[in-house]
């Protein structure tokens, strides 16, 4: 049987303390850089979604049906999808002390459903098949809205597109009510876009998204300050910039 002396132990421990504190560095580097890319990802999202847009014109809906141009930012040249060249937008009012209004869009195409009206599903997760058939606002008392929903003609990457942009106040752990009352608080804002599909036919798909670093009381004003989208003409002029 071989013996270790005294030196040769030491040597081993030695060389097992390197190895570990080489691995320490290297799971420390690799935490630090995913740390990094992670704060930078989300820094690059808000600034590429504020450089993407460009020309926007708002579509202005009604109670009921309509009509609006289909202008998807993939082209309508895919063989299995034939459309006709526009979509219909219900918009259906709640009336109540918190009425707001719900949307749901449509259109016609031979793929799968020849002849038919089918739902375009709104799509956060590019990853996955399956959307919202519908979207709502949270309006309460107007100068306060907690959601926001509105339509836009305009270009994505230079490509002309219908554009879906939501706002959303996040309420959670503020207190609010329906006179009007309520929190300064960040702002999630997400930029959907008309794309093509096979089944079903067309979707809005999540083009970008971002929590704002300000504070509003009023989702529109977190578009308009962040997106430089106009102000409904019901609402008066934000004060500093929050709505509160």
């Amino acid at each position: 049987m071989k013996t270790l002396n005294s030196t040769s132990v030491r040597g081993a421990d030695t060389f097992t303390g390197l190895r570990r504190l080489a691995l320490w560095l290297v799971l420390c580097g690799l935490l630090q850089g995913a740390l990094f890319n992670h704060s930078f990802a989300a820094t690059k999202s808000e600034v590429a979604i504020r450089e993407r847009l460009a020309k926007l014109s708002e579509v202005h809906l009604h109670v009921g049906a309509n009509e609006v141009e289909f202008r998807a930012i993939d082209g309508v040249g895919k063989a299995t999808v034939k459309l006709n060249g526009k979509i219909f937008v219900f918009e259906i009012e709640h009336t109540g002390t918190a009425g707001h209004a719900t949307y749901v869009s449509t259109v016609k195409g031979d793929s799968g459903f020849p002849g038919q009206w089918v739902i375009i599903p709104i799509r956060s997760d590019p990853n996955s098949s399956f959307g919202d058939e519908f979207i709502s606002d949270s309006p309460l008392t107007g100068v306060d809205a907690v959601k926001v929903v509105r339509f836009f003609r305009g270009l994505v990457d230079g490509r002309s597109a219908t554009i879906l942009v939501t706002a959303k106040r996040d309420l959670s752990g503020t207190e609010t009510s329906l006179d009007g009352s309520g929190s300064a608080v960040p702002a999630r804002i997400m930029v959907f876009a008309l794309h093509v599909g096979e089944l079903p036919p067309a979707h809005f798909l999540l083009e970008g998204e971002f929590t704002t670093s300000a504070k509003y009381c009023n989702a529109n004003d977190a578009l308009w300050k962040e997106l430089s989208i106009p102000l409904p003409a019901s609402l008066p002029n934000p004060v500093a910039g929050s709505g509160c």
